[in-house]
């Protein structure tokens, strides 16, 4: 679907983000009830949630080290090409791939692994980014956050990719430059994907 007027564009995003935090538990519930919970015995999800929980105790490149080489984590579309789309309740889920080989792990995944990582480190701002361009098949999300006495500058946590420093004097300027970036560098080999992007907070988390 494609809206090319950013204002209307960013009234879909936000209502989007609005029924999404109800219905995103819902279905993991679900799925959780129907299907996660037999693949899973007890004494591995034991296992899998006390290694996610040793790995969050690690500085932010540790993990990030931890998530893509130690765990080899990828993304992986949702079932029935994203049509199934929720964030798992639990973040260690994400570590089975038999689970993510099902459900997925995608973005939104990968954005509240993020989020959960920097909330429990008690890191002074932590923000889940929802963004889209004139096509709303590109939505995306991302985390950005700030802690003042580790890094100074906000950190942009996107999929599986290194953790990227930005300067800014708010989260505000932090992500739109991190987003005007991105289109750059998309434009640079004649894509348009994420040209005119516009975004909203997912979720918000501020220690002051």
């Amino acid at each position: 679907m494609i809206i090319k007027d950013p204002s209307l564009r960013l009234t879909a995003l936000r209502f989007f983000a609005w029924f999404r935090k109800f219905y995103s538990p819902v279905i993991f519930g679900l799925v959780w009830l129907f299907s996660i919970r037999w693949m899973i015995d007890k004494d591995k999800r034991d296992k899998l949630a006390a290694y996610y929980s040793y790995m969050k105790r690690k500085s932010i490149e540790d993990f990030h080290t931890d998530l893509t080489l130690v765990s080899k984590l990828r993304w992986k579309r949702e079932k029935l090409n994203g049509l199934v789309d929720f964030t798992y309740g639990c973040q260690w889920i994400c570590l089975d791939d038999r689970v993510a080989d099902k459900w997925g792990r995608d973005c939104d995944d990968l954005a509240e692994i993020w989020f959960r990582y920097m909330y429990d480190k008690g890191w002074d701002e932590a923000y889940i980014i929802l963004c889209c361009s004139e096509d709303l098949s590109t939505a995306h999300m991302f985390t950005a956050g700030r802690c003042i006495a580790v890094h100074g500058n906000y950190i942009i946590c996107d999929n599986l990719n290194k953790p990227v420093p930005v300067a800014g004097y708010s989260v505000v300027e932090a992500v739109n430059d991190y987003l005007h970036e991105r289109q750059e560098r998309y434009e640079e080999t004649g894509s348009t994907r994420y040209s005119n992007t516009v975004w909203t907070f997912y979720r918000i988390q501020r220690n002051f």
